[in-house]
């Protein structure tokens, strides 16, 4: 029987691919990409050629291509268009919410319900 696993908030199944591209990084050639030592600069081009070839996948500039560190970096990316760093999850989630509360209108549900959705006029 075929797994099909739907829960991918947290964590998604690997494509071997993907493994197969990254597996140099996790277990050589890897480093600190922000660094200026020769580990970190080997890091640093490995992403600059990730970018590149995410730019041609998606046809647009390689400046265009953002990456972030996670989920929550990733819907405040989505949402205003720019990186907000993800230094205390909690706060930056409560700070979110109340910016969009109070300069955009929006109601922001529990978990249960749907995360985002417009408050009605009148």
């Amino acid at each position: 029987m075929r797994r099909v696993y739907m829960d991918a908030n947290a964590t998604t199944p690997l494509l071997p691919e993907v493994l197969e591209a990254m597996r140099p990084y996790w277990m050589e050639h890897f480093g600190n990409a922000s660094s200026i030592h020769l580990h970190g600069q080997q890091a640093h081009a490995a992403v600059d050629q990730a970018r590149e070839t995410m730019a041609r996948f998606f046809n647009c500039h390689a400046a265009e291509v953002v990456f972030n560190s996670g989920g929550t970096e990733g819907d405040n990316t989505a949402i205003f268009g720019l990186l907000i760093p993800e230094t205390t999850s909690l706060r930056l989630r409560l700070s979110t919410r109340r910016f969009l509360r109070r300069r955009r209108g929006w109601c922001i549900a529990g978990l249960r319900r749907p995360l985002w959705h417009r408050k009605r006029a009148g």
